[in-house]
């Protein structure tokens, strides 16, 4: 590569460095930017040592260098998972701000960075491409710039994924490792987990409120939590099976009943239907030759501890945390620990019938038409038997209670909701998204507005932020162009996985094939989309698994290296975003924490720093509005909630606060009153202050404005 031309690409890795330097600081002070120049010495070090290296030292950084990369998925599902989900924005900041840095250094170093990037990648990349750019413009139409800035973050964070690993010539040696990690990753995750639940005295976390028992921990969302459990199985299944390592066969065999009662223990009736599918379309489509070893070694002492963990109730009551919960867990914990070795046993046995159905002379080639036919016939027969069972009128009272019962009833018991098909309150979430994109077909009423429609329009008093569907949340937020690109993505992804014509890897993208699927459906019936922990792996390893073989390097011309260069300097423009995000979320957080302390002093001036790095989210308006309201500036607090409205005009809790402060301050506030009643019509303290705000400023106006911003607290989803 020409000096000039190396030079060019390593003007991006500059900005791209400093970027990461600033979210650092802004993140972890001193210290973080210390270590990150001593990392970026460290790198440069490197660089200066291979340019003088022999091949054989070269080619070994260049081994390690790729297996570190292949290991980045696992790391951030793992980052992500202890974050929340990676629901929240600094999270996935701080994620976009590592992919980018990496995608830089891959533009900045490799040879012919985009070689790799074919046909099957080129549709799921425009897609994620298109809409990160659609949901960036929709604020220009939704006026909450702020809540555009977020999902452009979020989907930001899935397109430099998918374009990272894109560049990375496939090898089925690197795919196999890549997925060797995550499902490592995964699995420990799920430990993690389990421990959370089986021994609170060893590794406790507090509950989330909402669970009603059910195991959220570290994702915070026990429906995420169990479509993650879900999608780890089917890889470790898929290990256990048929890798071509066979310690590794062994030791995956035995995360499997830890997954599967890690699972049970969510009671996510979609994470347990995402499982169902997983295994299914893999038993079918992959069909290796230890996937029958798998099974025997595996299935008892799943089975065992899952049942286990279904008769233990007091694990999943309100108090698990109880005595006699906390023994139960640990009786628990011994079960799964049993049931680990006695399928890390079996596995081991059964590796002489793996060679034998691997054999030249398998059993399998031999009577190859037998089984099909008997599977065919089999499946007939079980047709035949559920309709004569009455399966078509069972299926259609299903559908009939997914439909029209609101709630699940469970009873004393949660595990009673895994007999129930209710909807759980999604018709009205999906009806509300459906109106929305009535009225707005084209472009939808912006990115991440969908919590607005849900507050103006709902039936019940539910706090909801998503309308629990990618794609029908999508309609409402971004229109029939924004889930068009969802679709180039998802479709793109699903049909490049395809085990189609793989020859000997059929079984490895059978395996990511029949992830990918549990995850699409189940995407449309939650969030998903805004837990990383449960996405980010689709576009790692997708982009990955598309990428073109690699091949040789050949020199790389002046063109591909100013095309290079342009793709560097688009991620650092675009990586701006998340690090402005990062240091105003970092700011923003502080300043909650001092505000629920009550030192206001603090609170306001960290509010105040964390509007002039980003001033287009209204949280640090309402944390000084809330710092005002407490000393009885209720003019001063007038001002910022207005500022605050500015970036988020709908928004009704600021709406609601401007009311009553305008009210404080003995001034009309019929109109603000109403417009927040319209904003939320069934919240009981917008409503008493409509009421006592209509006939116009009196001392009893006031002292019911003045009462209602004694009881603001801060925005949740902030």
């Amino acid at each position: 590569m020409p000096t000039i031309a190396r030079l060019g690409r390593a003007l991006p890795l500059a900005a791209a460095a400093g970027l990461i330097a600033a979210g650092v600081f802004a993140t972890a002070g001193v210290l973080g930017l210390l270590l990150v120049l001593a990392i970026l010495l460290l790198a440069a070090g490197l660089v200066v040592w291979a340019r003088g290296a022999d091949a054989a030292d070269r080619a070994l950084l260049d081994r390690i260098a790729t297996g570190g990369l292949l290991c980045v998925p696992a790391a951030l599902v793992v980052f992500f998972s202890f974050s929340s989900g990676g629901f929240f924005p600094d999270s996935v900041a701080i994620g976009d701000l590592a992919l980018g840095l990496l995608l830089v250094i891959r533009l900045g170093i490799a040879e012919r960075p985009f070689a790799s990037i074919g046909r099957a990648a080129l549709v799921p990349l425009v897609g994620l491409a298109g809409l990160a750019v659609w949901a960036y413009l929709s604020q220009l139409w939704s006026h909450a710039p702020g809540r555009a800035d977020i999902g452009f973050d979020r989907d930001l964070l899935y397109l430099l994924s998918f374009a990272l690993f894109a560049t990375v010539g496939r090898t089925r040696e690197r795919l196999s490792w890549a997925l060797r990690a995550l499902a490592l990753a995964m699995s420990v995750v799920a430990a993690f987990a389990l421990l959370s639940r089986v021994a609170p005295d060893v590794w406790s976390n507090p509950l989330v409120a909402q669970s009603d028992g059910r195991l959220a921990y570290p994702l915070t969302y026990w429906n995420a939590l169990g479509v993650f459990c879900a999608i780890a199985g089917v890889l470790c299944l898929h290990l256990a099976a048929s890798d071509e390592r066979r310690v590794i066969r062994v030791i995956t065999a035995g995360a499997l009943p830890l997954l599967g009662t890690t699972l049970l223990l969510t009671y996510s009736r979609g994470g347990l239907a995402a499982a169902i599918i997983a295994l299914a379309v893999y038993a079918v489509l992959g069909r290796p030759r230890g996937l029958l070893s798998a099974l025997i070694a595996t299935a008892p002492g799943t089975a065992i501890a899952v049942k286990v963990a279904y008769d233990d109730t007091l694990l999943s009551s309100a108090n698990p945390t109880t005595p006699a919960a906390i023994h139960q867990g640990h009786q628990l914990a011994l079960v799964v620990l049993g049931a680990i070795a006695l399928s890390i046993g079996l596995r081991a046995v059964l590796l002489a019938l793996d060679r034998r159905l691997e054999g030249a002379r398998s059993p399998i080639d031999v009577h190859r038409r037998a089984l099909r036919n008997t599977a065919l016939g089999a499946a007939a027969v079980a047709i035949v038997i559920a309709i004569a069972l009455g399966a078509p009128g069972a299926i259609a009272s299903r559908w009939n209670q997914f439909v029209n019962q609101k709630t699940v009833t469970t009873g004393a018991l949660v595990r009673n909701r895994l007999g129930s098909t209710s909807s759980n309150g999604r018709i009205e979430l999906w009806t509300i998204a459906i109106n929305a994109f009535d009225a707005h077909p084209i472009d939808g009423t912006g990115q991440e507005t969908y919590e607005i429609l849900w507050y103006e329009q709902r039936h019940e008093g539910t706090v909801v932020v998503n309308a629990h569907s990618l794609y029908i949340e999508t309609l409402a937020e971004l229109g029939v162009v924004g889930l068009a690109f969802v679709a180039l993505y998802v479709l793109g992804t699903l049909i490049g996985l395809a085990p189609l014509r793989r020859a000997r890897d059929r079984p490895l993208y059978a395996a990511l094939f029949a992830a990918a699927l549990a995850w699409a459906v189940h995407a449309g019936v939650d969030w998903d989309w805004q837990m990383p922990a449960v996405s980010l792996w689709l576009a790692a390893l997708g982009g990955l698994a598309l990428a073109r073989p690699e091949r040789e390097r050949g020199r790389a011309g002046t063109t591909g290296a100013i095309v290079a260069l342009v793709a560097g300097i688009v991620v650092v423009a675009v990586s701006v975003l998340p690090a402005l995000v990062l240091g105003s979320q970092v700011r923003l957080n502080a300043a909650t924490t001092a505000y629920a302390l009550g030192d206001c002093t603090q609170a306001d001036r960290l509010a105040a720093r964390s509007i002039e790095i980003l001033g287009t989210r209204a949280p640090p308006w309402q944390i000084e509005a809330l710092c005002s309201i407490r000393e009885g500036r209720y003019g001063r607090a007038e001002a910022q909630l207005r500022h605050g409205l500015a970036a988020d005009p709908d928004d009704w809790q600021l709406t609601a606060a401007l009311a009553a402060s305008t009210a404080a301050a003995g001034v009309d506030a019929r109109a603000q009153a109403a417009a927040a009643l319209r904003l939320n019509p069934l919240d009981p303290g917008v409503r008493a202050l409509a009421r006592a705000l209509r006939h116009g400023p009196s001392h009893r106006a006031r002292a019911a404005a003045i009462a209602f911003l004694s009881q603001q607290s801060l925005i949740e989803s902030g």
